[in-house]
């Protein structure tokens, strides 16, 4: 996300193909604004040993969408690559 977010990402045609990708300072705020929801991911990823597939992960709600404000939700990693399987 860092990398899609300021830009250093490898596949170019990203912003190309899905359009506009949210600033890395708005991404920074909403971590904070959403903080109590990442929290909760953290202590049950704390709970399973800090196991990769229960680490916090950033989702875009609509697959096909951008990485904007109103597109994104805090899920684990595990939550998150299920939700794409289907």
């Amino acid at each position: 996300m860092n990398r899609r977010s300021s830009g250093r990402t490898k596949r170019k045609y990203q912003s190309a193909q899905h359009g506009e990708i949210m600033l890395q300072i708005e991404f920074i705020s909403w971590c904070y604004d959403t903080l109590d929801e990442f929290e909760k991911i953290w202590i049950e990823w704390e709970k399973n040993g800090f196991k990769k597939k229960y680490s916090p992960s950033v989702d875009r709600i609509d697959s096909d969408g951008t990485y904007t404000l109103n597109n994104i939700q805090w899920l684990s990693l595990s939550d998150n690559a299920s939700k794409h399987d289907k």
